[in-house]
């Protein structure tokens, strides 16, 4: 048992992991507020926020295309299952959930 107990020890500390080490701000797609970010893997995502707007990338960021666009929603988050398959919730200016 000690043996064990030894070498799970000798295998947690011999693993490293090597996490970014700094954060790159890059220029907002929009000037409306954004409330969601989700992406499905580095390079596809997609960021909702006000009027409704949701956006999409397929290179990391580097340029954004608007899917969906509606001034009476304010989308407040997003779930992807996959890059072909998402859902967002919403709510209508004027009906707010509070």
């Amino acid at each position: 048992m000690r043996i064990k107990l030894v070498l799970c020890l000798l295998t947690l500390l011999a693993v490293r992991n090597y996490s970014q080490n700094f954060w790159e701000k890059i220029e907002s797609p929009t000037t409306k507020k954004l409330n969601a970010v989700v992406f499905t893997d580095s390079m596809t995502g997609w960021v909702a926020g006000d009027s409704g707007l949701i956006i999409h990338t397929s290179d990391g960021g580097n340029s954004w295309q608007t899917q969906f666009s509606n001034d009476s929603l304010t989308v407040v988050s997003l779930n992807f299952l996959d890059d072909q398959f998402g859902i967002a919730s919403a709510w209508q200016s004027g009906n707010e959930p509070y």
